[in-house]
């Protein structure tokens, strides 16, 4: 029987196999940003919307939503309150 080769005297360096390098591997697969986008244009479209062109007026159209006396520090504890009182 052949004597057994002790690996850290063996004059063969073992390599290690390195994996392929590829920047963003999870952008590899699936649609292009470019694409998405003008898949999500198409939906829009399809649906019959359209991007905000005016942002202020869109603001001037939507001003009522949130009271202006009022600030998110007492709208969440407004939340909180009501998460409460329904859990019990």
């Amino acid at each position: 029987m052949p004597p057994k080769r002790n690996p850290s005297t063996s004059p063969r360096k073992r390599r290690r196999r390195e994996r392929p390098k590829v920047p963003y591997s999870a952008l590899t697969h699936g649609p292009t940003p470019a694409e998405r986008r003008q898949q999500v244009e198409e939906r829009m479209r399809q649906r019959g919307l359209a991007p905000i062109e005016d942002f202020d007026r869109y603001l001037e159209e939507v001003s009522d939503f949130w009271p202006q006396d009022e600030t998110c520090d007492e709208f969440l504890v407004w939340l909180r309150r009501l998460r409460r009182e329904g859990s019990s």
